[in-house]
């Protein structure tokens, strides 16, 4: 029998204290690939970010854990668009600043639900990763990973159109949380899902970020298929990708995470090199985001926030 033929499907006995983190780029479709997984069986935060008008179908993330994410990254001189690398958690933070962000993850877990698979996706988590991943074993979860991946000309596209990033900010950004995510990531049960291949046929991806992460789902087909509909897809782009920093850093990157979200292996060796390429040219990445934030005022995203609508679990979403 077709394991996703029926509308309802049994449901195994899991460890109800996996963890799976949606880390990576934004505009990369980890709002669909969230919700896709809630409607497979695991198990999302009490309180996430509902509808805005860039993505009506609702952003998922936990409305505390992002909050706790940028009120830390503020503090430190950086956020989301930042796409330099001078914030480090590993080394740039103080004993007890590596503390206070530990506790306050850690209290933020605790008052998670335990049900199957919790799952956990906000764009700051990939900025502090190590904190997170670690926090969540502390916590007695077993940590697995899922980057999405999206072609950057739709991405940089989607960014334009809703906060007018300019391309080479956009670029810099969308190399800097791939390459973060991945290389993070290493040594954890994890899978690239491309956006394309989520929308076109869910079914194989959910089979395979099953298979690749050692976890049962039991996917409502019905459910998913209303929820995820291409008519809100507004970015479309193909073909080459042009060297915005005069180097194929993006394409290089675009195309070893493609072949893995294909089933191949990740070139890890190829990212490394560019990995220390980008660490040796970043600061000159800051040209883009100081002409960008000449308007722009980082303390606005964070009070924004506060004003989008909350869905709350039994109330908004099951």
């Amino acid at each position: 029998m077709d394991w996703l033929s029926n509308h309802h499907m049994e449901v195994y006995t899991v460890n109800s204290a996996d963890a799976i983190f949606v880390l990576g780029m934004v505009r990369s479709g980890t709002s669909a690939l969230t919700r896709v997984l809630s409607l497979s069986g695991c198990t999302l935060p009490d309180k996430v970010l509902g509808a805005q008008e860039e993505n009506p179908r609702g952003f998922w993330d936990p409305v505390d854990a992002v909050k706790l994410n940028l009120d830390f990254l503020l503090k430190h001189g950086t956020w989301f668009s930042d796409p330099t690398l001078r914030f480090n958690e590993d080394c740039g933070l103080k004993e007890s600043e590596q503390r206070e962000i530990s506790q306050r993850i850690e209290a933020f877990l605790t008052e998670c639900p335990r049900g199957p698979f919790l799952i956990l996706k906000d764009q700051h988590i990939t900025l502090l990763m190590n904190s997170w991943l670690n926090a969540a074993q502390r916590s007695g979860f077993s940590v697995k990973v899922i980057i999405p991946l999206r072609h950057p000309r739709e991405v940089s596209a989607s960014l334009g159109a809703i906060g007018s990033i300019p391309i080479e900010l956009a670029d810099a950004i969308w190399l800097k949380y791939n390459l973060l995510s991945e290389r993070r990531s290493r040594g954890r049960p994890r899978v690239v899902v491309e956006y394309t291949n989520l929308l076109q046929n869910w079914k194989a991806e959910v089979r395979r970020i099953a298979t690749e992460l050692g976890i049962t789902l039991t996917p409502d087909a019905s459910l998913i298929d209303q929820f995820l509909t291409t008519n809100l897809r507004h970015q479309n782009a193909s073909g080459p990708i042009t060297k915005t920093f005069g180097d194929s850093w993006i394409s290089r990157v675009y195309e070893i995470l493609y072949a893995a979200a294909c089933g191949g292996d990740i070139d890890q060796s190829t990212l490394d090199e560019i990995y220390d390429a980008y660490c040796a040219h970043e600061r000159t990445f800051r040209l883009s985001l100081e002409s960008w934030t000449l308007t722009f005022n980082p303390q606005q995203i964070r009070n924004t926030y506060d004003q989008w609508p909350v869905w709350k679990s039994g109330r908004d979403f099951s």
